[in-house]
Formats: structure tokens, C-alpha cells, sequence
């Protein structure tokens, strides 16, 4: 019995000293397992700080070569602003002087043109107050247009008259208050047209009212229009043709001289012919 239990405490002697032993391998191997692990995960830390660092370098050296890139840009647009800023400021200044240029030759050339047209045609334009004054005037019938025209030649009231009497109507309403279906209208109507002095516009309104060319409806639309300019040659006609005129030295009223009769001779019987105005004659 004692041996037995010799045999069985050294048994369990022996398993716990197996058991120690064991523990002590799994406690070794957890640590060296940990110690493993330790290592992987400092390793795993070191290579991810390195390719951290690696990235963030790699970040940097992307952001220098993009902010050297974007300035770099930049640059060369700022260049080719001012560039073509200076191309278009010398095609702005190039353009310009052409104008002036331009200008200045058109100047030249009109001055010149203003010359030669006053050198040649210096005699059919005016300045300044003409003196004369164009007229017009609506009769309605062709019978006082014609009476009317030439009591004013009579009376040198006007220097020349233009009569129209094609496709010419006058249209008036008698009512104001009335619509346009009330209109009336004159046709077969005769425009006279010419043109006086001033100083005797006067003479010519009061000849005009006298002479009775008015409408019952209408009175006459007689409208006087002063000339700004013209030819200084036709300005001087018209004053001329329109000067008030002495009958008594008029060429009309004047009696004709004697009949002059020709000579019924023959002509191989004339020897001589008189001299009328000489103070002693000889006939043959």
C-alpha cells in the first residue's frame, strides 16, 4: 500500500511537474507569440508611418510641381495678355493714325474740291440774304390762272410762272367736327408757282387777293417761301424782271417807225445809192 502511494504521489509529482513544464512551453510560446505579434504589428506601424510619410512627400511634391505648373500658367498667360494687350495698342494706334490720315487727306481733297467748284461755279450759289421769295398758289379755274398770270407779267409782279394742272386734287373738310366721309374734294385744278422780289411781295399778295381766285369754301392758299440761297446770276434776274417798271419810257408804247420799202430798181440801172445821212447826195 505504501508503495502504491509512493508510486502514485511520484505520478503526480511527475504530472505536475509536466504540467508546470507545459505551462511554462505555453507561456514561453504565448510570449514569444506575442512577441511576434508585437514585432509584426510595430513593423506593420513603421511601414504604414513610412508610406505615410512616402505619400505625404509624394502629396508635397505633387502640390510644388501643380502650384509650379499653375504659376508657370499663369505666367504665360500674363505674357500673352500683355502681348496681344501691346499688339491691339499698337493696331489701336496704327488704326488711328490711318484716321487721322484718312481724315486729313478728305479735309485736303474736299478743300481742294471747295476751290476748284467756287474757282468755276463761283456764280451759283450765295450767301447770305437773297431778296427774293418763291410763291405758290391753287386756282381752280384755268381761265383766272391764265387772266392771273398775265396781269402779274403786266405789272413785272413776278419773274417767272410755272402752271400744273396734271393729277393735281385739293381735299378740305367744311366741318371740323364732321368725319372724314364729309371731305371734299377739287379736282381739275391749276398750281401756279414763281418767284418775286421781296419788295414787291406786297403788290403781289394784294393782286392776287383782288383778282378773285378764292373759293367760297376755301380762301386762297396763296403762300409765300423766302429763298436761303441760289445762284447769284438768277437771284439778279429775278429782282431784275421784277422791278416796278415807267410806263412812260416803255419800248410798247412807243410808235413804230415808217414802213421800210426795198428798192424796185434793176440792178444794172443803180450807179449809186444815196447816203441818207450825209449832208449833200448825188443820184444817177
Amino acid at each position: 500500500m505504501l508503495a502504491l502511494a509512493k508510486a502514485e504521489k511520484k505520478k503526480a509529482k511527475e504530472a505536475t511537474e509536466l504540467a508546470k513544464e507545459h505551462a511554462a512551453a505555453m507561456a514561453k510560446h504565448a510570449a514569444e507569440t506575442k512577441a511576434k505579434a508585437e514585432a509584426a504589428i510595430k513593423k506593420m506601424k513603421e511601414e504604414s508611418l513610412q508610406q505615410t510619410a512616402a505619400m505625404q512627400a509624394t502629396i508635397a511634391n505633387s502640390e510644388k510641381e501643380h502650384e509650379a505648373a499653375v504659376k508657370a500658367q499663369q505666367e504665360a498667360f500674363l505674357k500673352k495678355q500683355a502681348a496681344m494687350r501691346a499688339a491691339h495698342e499698337a493696331e489701336e494706334k496704327e488704326r488711328i493714325a490711318l484716321e487721322e490720315r484718312q481724315i486729313a487727306e478728305h479735309k485736303k481733297l474736299m478743300a481742294e474740291r471747295r476751290a476748284r467748284f467756287e474757282k468755276r461755279f463761283k456764280h451759283v450759289w450765295t450767301t447770305g440774304p437773297t431778296g427774293v421769295s418763291k410763291w405758290h398758289l391753287t386756282v381752280n379755274d384755268f381761265e383766272k390762272a391764265q387772266s392771273l398770270t398775265a396781269r402779274l407779267f403786266e405789272k413785272t409782279l413776278t419773274a417767272e410762272v410755272e402752271q400744273v394742272n396734271i393729277g393735281l386734287e385739293r381735299n378740305f373738310i367744311n366741318n371740323p367736327t364732321a368725319d372724314l366721309s364729309e371731305m371734299a374734294h377739287r379736282s381739275g385744278i391749276h398750281r401756279l408757282t414763281g418767284v418775286t422780289s421781296d419788295d414787291r411781295v406786297a403788290e403781289l399778295i394784294e393782286e392776287v387777293a383782288e383778282h378773285g381766285v378764292d373759293d367760297k369754301e376755301v380762301p386762297f392758299d396763296f403762300i409765300i417761301t423766302v429763298l436761303s440761297t441760289g445762284s447769284p446770276d438768277y437771284i439778279e434776274w429775278v429782282k431784275l424782271q421784277t422791278m416796278k417798271k415807267d410806263p412812260s419810257v416803255a419800248f410798247y408804247n412807243e410808235d413804230p417807225e415808217a414802213e421800210i420799202k426795198g428798192l424796185n430798181n434793176k440792178v444794172g440801172k443803180i450807179k449809186q445809192i444815196a447816203d441818207m445821212d450825209a449832208v449833200e447826195s448825188d443820184h444817177v
